[in-house]
């Protein structure tokens, strides 16, 4: 299975930054936002896994 790595860190003085597999993703003024951003993103990622997955009965 192919892991994405999703990473918070500072970007400049007083912003956050999401980082998705090394690349710029968003950047947002509170770590509460980018925590918001990783999390809609893992969900995603999890659910387009799940619909790729060759063991899928979902539809």
């Amino acid at each position: 299975m192919n892991t994405s790595r999703i990473e918070i860190t500072r970007y400049g003085t007083r912003n956050w930054a999401v980082w998705l597999d090394g690349e710029l993703l968003a950047v947002t003024v509170y770590k509460k936002g980018a925590t918001a951003v990783v999390n809609t993103i893992t969900k995603l990622l999890q659910r387009s896994r799940t619909l790729a997955s060759p063991n899928s009965h979902e539809r």
